[in-house]
């Protein structure tokens, strides 16, 4: 069994990494401005197993 890895337990770097790249992705679909913030508060509280797919082909 595998240690799941929360994106708040990565380097403050690489998590602004991530929520910049869900941020755009998120705007590119046309969320509005509270529900990008919300998506991606939830996201940095998610395990990387769980997002990872976002960023596929992007």
């Amino acid at each position: 069994m595998t240690k799941a890895v929360y994106i708040a337990q990565l380097p403050k770097q690489e998590q602004e990494e991530i929520a910049a790249k869900l941020k755009a992705i998120l705007v590119a679909e046309g969320l509005s401005e509270i529900e990008v913030f919300r998506a991606v508060k939830d996201a940095m509280d998610s395990k990387i197993a769980d997002v990872i797919h976002l960023f596929d082909d992007k």
